[in-house]
């Protein structure tokens, strides 16, 4: 993508393009638009996850199993999907409009849509999820007796949360607030169809350089120029918040080291606390809203309310499937089962349905094989310099994914593989991949290696031991690991958009295409057929994982 970025038109070496991108003032406003959208998602994310990861981390059970499920439906569902559940609540006959008409508040619809407000909240939507699960990883691992020892010495509930309990959590309050700024930096979907011109993002600009102007070099120079900001970015962040975000929060190197900046954050963050300790403590007259081991029941009541906004606007999308009318308005008209058959008998439909189920299930097989071996590595402890390579592998998830993704279609297109199902599979894979290794470290935790050792001893070869013995302990955990790299493939846009051809197109291109020409009730039922089928495997996945977290506990009593 570099050397395209400093190719002129005769092949010479040049920085005409880069220096276009820097110095235009196209570029320079969609990249304020899209910093400033970015940054709004990333606060508004942080504030709304961090209530709700909080509450998740006072659970335990049933409880905890069912509201992760409320919590991983949402963030499973394609964004396409997401979107398009906004554009049914936001819409002219949408269902805020028709509440709003319906109560006599005004005689015409509201222009809710095609502003910065609606691209706004469907990217939070889009993120709260992630940083939830970023931030309850950091909860999950405080000793709740630290708070209680705070309040034996005289602190009050407001004094034992944010000078005990929050500082534990930064790392991941941290490294949330970034990801969300970097994953919002790449969003294009939410704007293109929520937006005006005004939203226009970077993602959308580099799409029409293609798309549209077919100017390959200046759309790898705004990625050149865009990739060097994220990595400003996440230098800064490593720097001053004392985090490594490829890391996964864990404390970036030389950040135990005392310096001045490291005392200087250290005391600045005091005094921030200090106020905001002051300032919050109405907040906390309910003495149990500081404890670690109990929840206030205004806190019980804005977790639902979260968890009702990330799930309501996506089922809104089922009953409009059964609409006899041909567009999509609230609510729905009648009862019909055309759109399923319109879907069903579609070959297009269809055949990119099945195309994104097969390249699904091979990227999760290929993802398996790859992932596996690694996380064997990082568990055993055989990785050298393991938190510069881990970094490398979740460098997909720090990165947008349309960068990422149309670096893989100059690469690809060396090779011969842009519209093959093959580059596909690898392409997905390079973003199934993380999910993979994670979910098998993870574990692998609970893994006791001696188990192989005693198989050894028995007259058992390695690969042996871990087919016979390794496998059949972990088969939960592996299959675990599929599912997520097989939804995260299904859903998979951007490599599809620039690897696939027109004749293999997949199921989220299908819907991308479709949603920019006519929205109507036919995706609704393409939309509720994915949205079923996301419930089912995120169920039986949650379960199958609260079985062993069960299993796990019996063994230890």
């Amino acid at each position: 993508m570099a050397s395209l970025a400093f190719q002129g038109v005769d092949g010479s070496f040049t920085f005409a393009h880069l220096f276009g991108a820097v110095t235009s003032q196209t570029v320079l406003g969609v990249s304020l638009t899209t910093i400033g959208l970015a940054l709004l998602t990333a606060i508004l994310s942080v504030i709304i996850s961090y209530p709700v990861a909080l509450y998740l981390s006072r659970n335990r059970g049933r409880t905890f199993a069912v509201l992760m499920i409320l919590i991983l439906i949402p963030f499973w569902v394609s964004v396409l999907i997401r979107t398009l559940a906004w554009f049914v609540l936001l819409g002219r006959n949408g269902v805020l409009n028709s509440a709003i008409l319906g109560l006599g508040l005004t005689e015409t619809p509201l222009g809710l849509l095609y502003n910065s407000s609606a691209v706004l909240m469907s990217m939070v939507h889009a993120i709260v999820p992630i940083t939830v699960l970023t931030i309850l990883s950091s909860m999950q691992n405080i000793d709740p007796r630290l708070t209680t020892a705070a309040s034996t010495l005289g602190a009050n509930p407001a004094t034992q949360f944010w000078q005990v309990y929050f500082p534990l959590t930064w790392p991941g309050v941290a490294t949330a607030t970034v990801i969300s700024f970097v994953l919002g930096l790449g969003f294009f979907v939410q704007p293109s169809l929520l937006g005006s011109p005004r939203e226009t993002m970077i993602g959308q600009l580099i799409i029409q350089q293609i798309d549209e102007l077919f100017n390959w070099n200046m759309a790898a120079a705004i990625a050149i120029v865009f990739l060097s900001f994220i990595g400003l970015v996440l230098l800064s962040a490593s720097k001053l918040m004392g985090v490594s975000v490829a890391g996964g929060g864990i404390p970036a190197a030389n950040m135990s080291r005392p310096n001045h900046i490291s005392r200087a954050r250290r005391i600045g963050g005091h005094a921030i606390l200090t106020v905001v300790t002051k300032a919050t403590g109405w907040m906390f007259r309910d003495r149990t809203a500081g404890a670690a081991g109990s929840s206030s029941m205004a806190h019980r009541v804005v977790t639902y309310l979260v968890l009702a906004w990330l799930s309501l606007p996506i089922l809104f999308l089922v009953p409009l499937s059964f609409t006899q009318s041909g567009f999509l308005s609230w609510p729905p008209r009648g009862f019909s089962l055309q759109w399923y058959q319109e879907y069903f008998e579609s070959s297009i439909w269809v055949e990119a349905t099945i195309r994104s189920v097969i390249v699904g299930l091979l990227t999760s097989a290929v993802s398996i094989l790859i992932g596996m071996p690694a996380a064997v590595a990082f568990s055993k402890g055989n990785v050298i310099a393991s938190p510069v390579v881990m970094g490398l592998i979740l460098l997909s998830l720090a990165v947008p994914n349309i960068l990422i993704a149309l670096a893989m279609f100059y690469f690809f297109a060396d090779l011969g593989l842009v519209g093959t199902d093959l580059g596909l599979v690898l392409g997905q894979t390079v973003f199934a991949l993380p999910y993979v290794i994670v979910a098998m470290i993870a574990a692998f935790n609970n893994y006791d290696w001696r188990l192989n050792t005693a198989a050894h001893t028995l007259g058992a070869s390695p690969a042996k031991a871990y087919w016979f013995v390794s496998v059949p302990l972990l088969r939960m955990g592996i299959i675990a690991a599929f599912i997520f790299a097989f939804i995260r493939s299904f859903d998979e846009l951007t490599v599809a958009m620039f690897i696939a051809s027109g004749t293999s197109t997949t199921l989220p291109k299908r819907i991308w295409s479709e949603a920019h020409f006519n929205i109507t009730p036919t995706l609704a039922a393409v939309s509720t057929v994915v949205l079923v089928g996301v419930i089912l495997v995120v169920t039986i996945t949650e379960v199958l994982s609260w079985g062993r977290r069960i299993k796990t506990r019996e063994r230890e009593v």
